[in-house]
């Protein structure tokens, strides 16, 4: 076995070290399971840490997710609960304690349980039943408290998971939509108000019980490739005179002044991962705009995540990700032609005050999925703008304002 010191590791050195750990202690205590515990904050990768450490060691190894302990919504709407203070499931007191106690010490002990079943949808949020569990030789506890003082739990091996609050926001965001079925504002609205005030109180302070410290940083150029909504488009260079847009068939629809606030988490330069996070205004609105890395294509394609935000989730985004650090202001003319939109952009670099450095006139062309593999229309539709597909830029406004 490889000599185990407290420190902190990357991901797959955390994981060879852990599972060196866990296998001496296996040796050292053969006369009952070896209890893992593994702690992080939302969306951190415990499950994906406990899943790699349970495939290395096949059957000899198990998950006892401490999710299933949640009390569920009815309790959340309580007496009790608004009593203590407990405003959202990301508190220790949210989770049955007692329960999961009793759980854990009966399953270091080698007996089995009657593990409840709980339903993260959120339309449901309670116990739906009972699941017999039988113990293993390693039992991999994780969760967000799984390292917490408000469980008295006695592990042999204890890990804290880091990832950045910038990978915990995106990653919360991607797998919440597919797990409980919100939509993307409740989930940001939720993660602002409640879970990181919750993860500064509760789960950083935990990360003193850990043995060892393993970081699990958001990868852009690799975990976006999941999204499902890629934003598709082609940019040109060019200033279209109205007559030339008129003349082309295409119909104006819209006409708007758009500030795009563009946002870099503290100690992180979201250009060397080719990423950007900004916040839209327009017409009295906000959007949320996430934007990862260019999938190698033709076209300009990237992942994205894109939604209304009200003011109130845009200002505790805004103290989060601290001082923005720089603004565009477009002059937009949307036009559809056939079925297929564009934009007439006059575009701006905000020095200012009222001072701005013009960046350029230019034209967006959108497609989705199939539009861009229509050669002929795209071609036709090319043609009747006067535009040569060679001339296009992959540039954003962002790049082109440096």
């Amino acid at each position: 076995m490889k000599n185990f010191k407290k420190t902190i590791y990357n991901f797959d050195e955390g994981l060879e070290y852990l599972s060196s750990r866990i296998k001496g202690k296996t040796l050292e205590i053969p006369d009952r399971p070896v209890m893992v515990g593994i702690c992080g904050g939302s969306a951190s990768g415990k499950t994906t840490l406990a899943q790699r450490i349970k495939d290395i060691f096949n059957g000899d190894a198990m998950i006892f997710s401490m999710d299933d302990y949640f009390k569920g919504k009815d309790f959340m709407q309580s007496k009790e609960a608004k009593e203590k203070g407990i405003v959202y499931f990301d508190h220790p007191e949210a989770l049955d304690i007692d329960l999961f106690n009793q759980h854990f010490e009966a399953l270091k002990q080698g007996k089995s349980v009657k593990r409840p079943i709980y339903d993260m949808n959120y339309k449901v949020q309670k116990r739906v039943g009972y699941k017999k569990v039988k113990p293993r030789k390693i039992i991999i506890v994780e969760g967000i408290f799984a390292l917490s003082d408000y469980f008295s739990l006695d592990y042999d091996v204890k890990v804290f998971v880091h990832t950045d609050k910038h990978g915990r926001v995106i990653r919360r965001l991607y797998r919440n939509l597919k797990r409980t079925g919100q939509k993307p504002l409740d989930i940001l609205k939720i993660f602002f108000e409640y879970v990181d005030p919750m993860h500064d109180k509760f789960v950083e302070a935990s990360k003193k019980n850990a043995e060892m410290i393993i970081k699990n940083q958001y990868s852009a150029k690799t975990e976006t490739k999941k999204f499902r909504y890629h934003k598709i488009q082609l940019k040109f260079n060019k200033d279209l005179k109205e007559k030339e847009i008129k003349k082309a068939g295409a119909i104006l629809t819209k006409t708007s002044i758009q500030i795009d606030d563009y946002y870099m988490p503290p100690n992180q330069n979201l250009s060397k991962t080719n990423e950007k996070m900004k916040i839209r205004s327009e017409n009295n609105s906000y959007k949320f705009m996430y934007e990862g890395p260019r999938l190698f294509s033709d076209f300009k394609v990237s992942p994205v995540f894109e939604f209304e935000l009200d003011e109130n989730t845009k200002d505790k985004f805004q103290k989060a990700y601290g001082k923005k650090i720089k603004s565009i202001k477009k002059k937009r003319n949307l036009y559809a032609i056939e079925d297929i939109f564009f934009a007439k952009d006059t575009v701006y670099l905000a020095l200012g005050g009222k001072a701005q450095r013009k960046i350029g006139d230019f034209i967006e062309i959108y497609f989705n999925e199939h539009q861009k593999d229509d050669k002929i229309k795209l071609e036709n539709i090319l043609n009747k703008l006067g535009l040569d597909l060679k001339d296009h830029i992959m540039a954003s406004y962002f790049d082109l304002s440096e």
